[in-house]
């Protein structure tokens, strides 16, 4: 047997009396009906902690559970003292309820705040809940209910519901009654009530024909409805009942009636009048339709309801009794319907015209004494007609004949449709008695077409055979007397001229006639062109000649070859010349030995002159890797003795030849790059220029592990991410630029690659678990032990800051770590903390959970070290409570106990273990 050292530390402690509660158990009985506040039980107490004890009472637990924020009791206490005492009162909401629960049991506990070593003590209440008288309960009351204005019938205003908490399966013994209204004597009865599911159903209904009238009436009644049960436990409620408005259909107001009226009468005779009850509608004019008896009668109505006779009138020989049936909608189809009757009374009437009002044509070409119109005339009472005409305007141009009633035209009449197109012929009759009413005669007149004219043809103008652009070079006046549109076309003698001119519409019957854009006149070839002009509109046509003189000039002379190119190398002597130009001129007017040559001035005029022979040549060095773009234009001009002109162009290719070798923008180039970035990112584009244009390719030499840069476009891309952690701070490549001239030249630089840190390694404490002892009477605020943690990034993203992840009563810690008291401690306890690091970069990394145990200890207290014979696995707890036991009957009044045991193969301190060999009893 392998023997192994168990370790004892034996403390002393003073034997005290036991905390209890009184009393430990107890019955009282309440009623349901108990109020808020009332007391349950009064004055529990606690004792056996002695005179410096801090009492402390809570209501540990309510059987049956009623849920958090639902309990029915609450206990109240004074503050914690060796005096201290607790009641337990009645809680509402939610208040107690026979039917539910009949009895409560509940666990008050006492504690000792100044030596929470005591434990605790605990005593039980049982309630009993006794039982109240519960009157019946409107479920759906206070409510409202609805009722149509206009109902006529019984309808249910509404089902009120009433239960019973003493009888909750069976209603049927609750009875239902209108106890009162308001206003009294309401059309409202109760026609049943039907008891189910423990529920008793009242039907309210309003009584047959209420006569319900929300306009002028009672809109709102209170109805105060009473519940008894079999217990004759009584209950109120009211239930409103509203009088819902409903549209009622507009009404005639001043039919039926009858009307006497003339046979004469035209005009209005009566207005319908309307009306709409309903208070809330807004304004609106209901629509009015008519129908007659005898049909078709010589009335009409409109859409404000005013009634009119209309032609061809009354006339009571025919008819002496009418019946006018009026019928209106409103806007939502309600309809009302009332006769006029209309009495006709017999009276004398002027002639009427029969065949009035109407419209008649005349030709403005007509002949003298050609009939235009008969009039029909009648009056109903057989008298003879004698009538009269006037014409608008008054021309002398029309003729009435009061025989035969015809109107004709005068002998000589003068029509003229672009004077007066339009007649109105007023005629009037009458019986030797009374007027008839007046009547019309629209006469239109018809326009008859004319021909055409040019006003200002025939007619000579001057072209110079030069003219280039198009311009019109005349107007030909064109007159329609009819106001026509006229169409304007050209026929040119000699043919040849016909695509040199063209016509067109000018506005008011004009025609511009112009000629086109390089027409190309010559003199020596043809010096006159008659150009035939034709207006027409449409049926008739108008000519006119215009003679087109063209004029001679003198023409500039003209380069035989343009435009031209030149090809030349850079830097060619001066005096060069360019034999590839030709300079070739031809003029018609003028002597060769009399045309100026010269380099017309511009940009690069300066390089290139011109003799008289003529002959181009250089006339200063040119550089291609100057200012010179590819290509550049010159122009070389020809002038004779008039001042005419003419412009060569030459496109100019400067050649170059390889000079220059490639040159980068920057040397050296500065880039920073995160370390994040994966390979294949592009991180800058180095860029180098070759003054002769030659194409670049791009190398990095010697060949580097982590960049790499595309040959064409300069780009700098990484092969694979930099490791900032892995890699020196900084590295440098050199990119060479190699152009594709004769010979091949090369340019340099460097690029220097800065790794960025980025945050991606979190803080680590040097330990997962901490253990620190102290004294339990340390000071608030002193010093305890400090945690460490590392984080490898760099700058910001490596510094660390730390905090307790959950705050703590006892203990805090700062931003670097330090661990202080912040309460008193108490004796003999072990404190868990747990805390964590994070770094200051971004994103934030955060660390692992680090625990802290902090074990307090008294140093007055005795530690012996017991060394036993025997493995721990032999140390049974029997064992244990033997030598406690003896222990403490050898020594009292000591008391002995085991703080912790442990093998010798594990090294500890004097006075605590690590947890996982730590036993505590």
């Amino acid at each position: 047997m392998i023997l192994v050292a168990i370790l004892f530390v034996l403390r002393l402690t003073c034997i005290e009396a036991a905390l209890t509660i009184s009393p430990t158990g107890h019955t009282v009985a309440i009623s349901e009906a108990s109020v808020d506040g009332d007391t349950v039980y009064n004055g529990y107490s606690a004792s056996g902690q002695g005179t410096g004890a801090l009492y402390y009472y809570t209501l540990e637990s309510i059987s049956p559970n009623p849920g958090v924020g639902n309990e029915p009791f609450v206990l109240v206490q004074g503050l914690a003292s060796d005096t201290n005492t607790a009641d337990v009162l009645v809680q509402l909401p939610p208040g107690l309820d026979f039917e539910t629960t009949q009895q409560w049991q509940l666990d008050v506990i006492v504690t000792d705040l100044a030596d929470p070593s005591a434990g605790t003590a605990t005593a039980v209440l049982t309630v009993d809940i006794n039982d109240s008288p519960d009157p019946p309960t409107f479920l759906n009351l206070p409510g409202t209910g609805t009722v149509p204005e206009l109902v006529t019938t019984s309808e249910i205003v509404k089902r009120v519901t009433v239960s019973d908490d003493e009888n909750p399966a069976d209603a049927s013994g609750i009875t239902i009654t209108i106890l009162s209204m308001n206003p009294a004597g309401g059309p409202f009865l109760i026609d049943s009530v039907v008891s189910t599911a423990g529920e008793a159903v009242a039907t309210i209904k309003n009584t047959v024909n209420p006569g319900f009238d929300y306009e002028f009436g009672t809109t709102t009644w209170d109805i105060t409805l009473e519940a008894t049960d079999v217990n004759n436990d009584v209950s109120t409620a009211i239930l409103t009942v509203n009088v819902l408005d409903e549209n009622e259909p507009v009404v005639i107001s001043n039919l039926p009636d009858t009307q006497v009226v003339g046979e004469t009468m035209h005009g209005q005779i009566f207005v319908v009048e309307t009306l709409d009850v309903d208070i809330n509608d807004t304004a609106s004019v209901p629509t009015f339709t008519m129908t007659t008896n005898p049909a078709n009668g010589p009335f009409t109505i409109d859409a404000l309801g005013n009634i009119e006779v209309v032609p061809p009138g009354l006339n009571y020989n025919f008819e002496d009794y009418w019946t006018l049936t009026i019928t209106i909608v409103d806007d939502d189809g309600n309809t009302d319907t009332q006769p006029l009757y209309v009495q006709v009374t017999d009276q004398n009437s002027g002639p009427l015209i029969l065949n009035l009002p109407s419209t008649v044509n005349v030709s403005e070409d007509s002949a003298g004494g050609l009939w235009v119109f008969t009039l029909n005339p009648y009056d109903v009472d057989g008298d003879t007609a004698i009538c009269t005409i006037s014409s608008n305007p008054n021309d002398g141009n029309f003729v009435f004949d009061t025989l035969t009633y015809e109107i004709t035209l005068s002998a000589t009449p003068s029509l003229d449709y672009q004077i007066t197109p339009t007649y109105g012929v007023t005629i009037v009759c009458n019986d030797g008695m009374d007027v008839g009413p007046m009547a019309k005669l629209t006469i239109n007149i018809i326009e008859v077409n004319e021909p055409p004219v040019i006003l200002n043809l025939p007619a000579t103008v001057t072209v110079p055979e030069d003219a280039i652009n198009a311009a019109w070079i005349f107007i030909a006046n064109g007159y329609d007397d009819d106001g026509d549109n006229l169409d304007f076309t050209i026929s040119v003698t000699p043919s040849s001229g016909q695509s040199k001119f063209f016509v067109a519409d000018f506005g008011e019957n004009d025609g511009n006639i112009s000629i086109v854009n390089s027409p190309n006149f010559d003199y020596e070839d043809v010096d006159q062109y008659i150009v035939i002009v034709t207006a027409s509109d449409g049926e008739y046509t108008a000519t006119g000649t215009l003679n087109v003189d063209i004029t001679d000039v003198n023409e500039p002379p003209q380069f035989d070859l343009k435009p031209q190119t030149l090809y030349l190398d850079e830097n060619l002597p001066i005096n060069t010349i360019l034999s590839s130009i030709d300079l070739s001129v031809t003029d018609i007017d003028d002597d060769p030995w009399n045309l100026t040559f010269a380099v017309v001035p511009s940009t690069y005029s300066a390089f290139f002159k011109v003799n008289q022979v003529p002959r181009l040549k250089v006339a200063s060095l040119m550089d291609y890797e100057a200012v010179f773009p590819e290509p550049f234009n010159i122009e070389v001009s020809v002038t004779d003795t008039d001042g005419n002109s003419d412009i060569l162009t030459i496109e100019v290719y400067l050649q170059n030849v390889n000079d220059n070798e490639p040159e980068f923008a920057v040397d050296p180039y500065v880039v920073t790059v995160s370390e994040s970035l994966p390979g294949g990112t592009t991180i800058l584009t180095v860029a180098a220029t070759d003054d002769d244009g030659d194409n670049i390719e791009y190398s990095i030499d010697p060949p580097s592990l982590y960049v790499e840069v595309d040959e064409v476009t300069g780009e700098l891309i990484l092969k694979q991410p930099l490791n900032r952690e892995a890699l020196p701070w900084m590295i440098r490549v050199e990119v060479i630029a190699t152009d594709d001239g004769t010979p091949s030249l090369q340019g340099f630089t460097y690029v220097n690659i800065t790794i960025k840190d980025i945050n991606d390694n979190e803080p680590l404490f040097e330990k997962t678990f901490y253990n620190w002892e102290i004294r339990y009477d340390t000071s608030i605020g002193s010093y305890v032990n400090s945690v460490k943690a590392t984080d490898s990034d760099r700058g910001a993203n490596a510094d660390v800051t730390y905090s307790l992840l959950l705050d703590h009563v006892f203990y805090d810690m700062d931003g670097v770590g330090k661990v202080s008291v912040n309460s008193i401690l108490r004796p003999e306890f072990m404190y868990l903390l747990f805390c964590r690091a994070e770094d200051s970069g971004k994103p934030l990394m955060i660390s692992d959970i680090t625990t802290i145990r902090i074990d307090t200890f008294i140093p007055e207290l005795v530690l012996i070290n017991v060394h036993l014979g025997i493995t721990e696995p032999d140390f049974t707890t029997a064992v244990r409570t033997q030598m406690l036991d003896s222990l403490n009957a050898i020594y009292p009044p000591w008391q002995f106990r085991i703080s912790a045991v442990k093998t010798e193969d594990v090294v500890v301190s004097s006075r605590r273990l690590l947890a996982r060999y730590s036993l505590f009893t």
